[in-house]
């Protein structure tokens, strides 16, 4: 069997009178890649919402790693199609970039700046690490 790591059971979303989504089934399996396409307003973002927990559903239910989510989490993330990178970076940096600013502060950086440059290594090491899991990382030989 499949290690589940995210699933939808039954989810429903209205606003107002417009039904957006309409149960909703979907199991996500431990290193699947899945993607969510289909028109604007079609309920890509409010499924995304509910899974991130800042909307939860009308009905219905989310989980992680079996476990019902009810608000929002440091386990979980989206990244828009526009606005999330930083043109100036590349991806590696892009992706340690997030660890950087969550583990680190503008004081360490500038006082304890060999310490950063250590942290540093390990967050674009993390990056390889995430890029390479989602086949974007550098052909290994």
């Amino acid at each position: 069997m499949h290690d589940i790591v995210l699933e939808c059971r039954g989810v429903s979303k209205r606003f107002g009178d417009h039904a957006v989504l309409h149960d909703v089934n979907l199991k996500i399996a431990r290193g699947q890649i899945v993607s969510l396409v289909g028109p604007s307003g079609c309920g890509k973002s409010t499924l995304l919402r509910a899974i991130l927990g800042t909307h939860p559903p009308d009905s219905g239910e989310v989980l992680m790693n079996g476990k019902p989510i009810t608000g929002p989490g440091r386990d979980r993330g989206i990244v828009y199609q526009r606005y999330g990178l930083y043109p100036f970076l590349t991806a590696r940096q892009n992706v340690a970039f997030g660890p950087m600013l969550d583990e680190t502060n503008l004081a360490y950086r500038f006082f304890q700046f060999p310490n950063w440059l250590k942290l540093r290594k390990q967050h674009l090491a993390g990056a390889d690490d995430m890029l390479t899991r989602v086949q974007m990382g550098k052909p290994r030989h």
